[in-house]
């Protein structure tokens, strides 16, 4: 690991799967630890960290990437959650249309960001696009996000294939109906990558499928603020300490 701030980011190669969600509740647990968290919403197709929490945004990852804005000016605090976000833009279509240099000197901005605080984390777009793997190449750990079907498996794989060289990665199964079905999904994925990678990434941790979760996302607000003491809120908790026990530093906020 790099002495600088850890930039972890959340991928599945698959829109369905919850990363979104994951991604709000990863960086909400961590901001309650007493870190410092600066999201970034970077899927350019179907950007919606914003709808997530309710946020009104002045500018977006859209503008910054055309160059009318600076990241700076993107930023907006989220009272409720306590973490920063970079919001994008849903349908702004820039998929495909992102420059090489306008990548560039996203990626220098977003490195130097990153430094004013304790974690990043970059909600990566679905699929394999030129533009997410060179996102996914500036974080430290790759958080994978797969679900008991077929398709977000294959995904989930094809993910760890394309990025397998640049960095750690871990796994999360989401929307589990038990322990059990989570950890096989888990090891159906494992198998695979040690078959035909080498690779042996490990399960950061299962969340558990709960009913609360789209009432918290129909009403806009984070599920750890709104349901704090359901399932799926107590699992993303256990997902941050364990990422913070893997990147180092105490687990709790100060004294």
């Amino acid at each position: 690991m790099s002495a600088r701030s850890p930039i972890l980011a959340l991928g599945s190669a698959k829109g369905g799967v919850g990363r979104t969600f994951l991604a709000v509740g990863i960086a909400q647990a961590l901001a309650q630890a007493g870190r410092s968290v600066l999201l970034v919403d970077a899927d350019l197709t179907a950007a919606s960290i914003d709808l997530h929490l309710g946020l009104a945004r002045r500018t977006d990852l859209a503008n910054v990437l055309a160059g009318r804005a600076s990241l700076a000016d993107a930023l907006v605090q989220d009272p409720r959650s306590g973490i920063t976000v970079v919001p994008g833009r849903s349908g702004s279509g820039l998929v495909g249309q992102v420059t090489d240099q306008a990548m560039d000197r996203l990626g220098c901005d977003l490195l130097d960001l990153a430094a004013r605080f304790d974690i990043t984390i970059l909600d990566l777009g679905g699929g394999l696009e030129r533009s997410v793997r060179r996102l996914a190449a500036l974080a430290d750990q790759a958080l994978v996000v797969t679900a008991d079907e077929p398709s977000a498996l294959a995904d989930a794989y094809a993910f760890i294939k394309v990025a397998r060289d640049r960095q750690e990665h871990q796994i999360i199964v989401n929307m589990a109906e038990t322990e059990t079905e989570g950890r096989a999904t888990y090891g159906v994925l494992r198998r695979v990558c040690i078959h035909f990678l080498a690779r042996e990434p490990a399960l950061l941790g299962i969340v558990h499928r709960d009913p609360r979760v789209a009432e918290a996302l129909k009403a806009q607000t984070p599920l750890l603020t709104r349901h704090p003491n359901s399932r799926a809120a107590q699992d993303i908790t256990r997902l941050a300490q364990g990422l913070m026990s893997s990147l180092g530093g105490p687990q709790q906020p100060p004294a």
